[in-house]
């Protein structure tokens, strides 16, 4: 399928050449060449094929097999959305991005830098190997204590809390009147107070075996904690 084609009731399978954006009218998934953005349209007809949305995409290059992308695929962005249910979403060794949702899902991002979103609900976040961000909402944050099973600051992972935090600016502000880190010695609890007043902190997830993040400024100053 090339850029600008039409597809009425395609197969399971569908190929597509040059570079492009699919769109379900949900949610858009997007492929990026050279800054230049291009979009293409994926219509189900009466949005019952597979519950109204596209649920995994998997791009192979067929030219070498190269699943490191190293040449057309290299700057792919795979989005995987859940449902309103409990979902399991497993990555691959691409880079990807996940969203939970509602519901307690669980949230694998395998290899590759994936940014992981839980959305509502208790969720269980693993980026895997890479630099993974695991990214916290306003809307849904502080709703219900999240897991976040392997965050490895050495592998350049991040906390991102920019949507969470009212007002902060890292010129004129303290980070730890918005955000607070502290551990029992296995595990870290990562609490926020998002007006910055720092007497009303909310644990918004685990940090399970992870010690030694206390100095969030230290952490922000790494690029580890993405605040504003």
């Amino acid at each position: 399928v090339n850029a600008g084609t039409t597809v009425h009731d395609a197969s399971s399978i569908i190929r597509l050449d040059g570079y492009q954006a699919l769109s379900t009218g949900q949610e858009t998934l997007y492929s990026e060449t050279a800054g230049t953005w291009e979009t293409i349209t994926v219509k189900l007809s009466d949005y019952n094929a597979i519950g109204s949305q596209i649920d995994n995409l998997v791009f192979v290059n067929d030219d070498d097999d190269d699943q490191t992308g190293d040449a057309l695929f290299r700057d792919i962005k795979v989005f995987e959305n859940g449902t309103s249910g409990a979902d399991t979403l497993n990555g691959s060794a691409f880079n990807e991005t996940l969203f939970g949702h509602e519901g307690d899902d669980i949230l694998y991002g395998n290899d590759g830098d994936d940014v992981l979103y839980g959305g509502a609900g208790i969720d269980s976040l693993s980026g895997g190997g890479g630099a993974d961000i695991f990214m916290f909402e306003a809307d849904t944050a502080f709703s219900n204590v999240d897991a976040v099973t392997d965050f490895d600051a050495s592998e350049n992972d991040v906390i991102n809390l920019s949507d969470v935090l009212i007002g902060y600016d890292e010129v004129s502000n303290a980070i730890s009147d918005f955000v607070q880190i502290t551990d029992d010695g296995t595990h870290s609890t990562l609490a926020v107070d998002a007006d910055g007043g720092g007497n009303n902190f909310v644990t918004i997830a685990t940090l399970y075996g992870v010690i030694g993040l206390t100095d969030e400024d230290a952490l922000e100053t790494s690029g580890n904690l993405i605040a504003a």
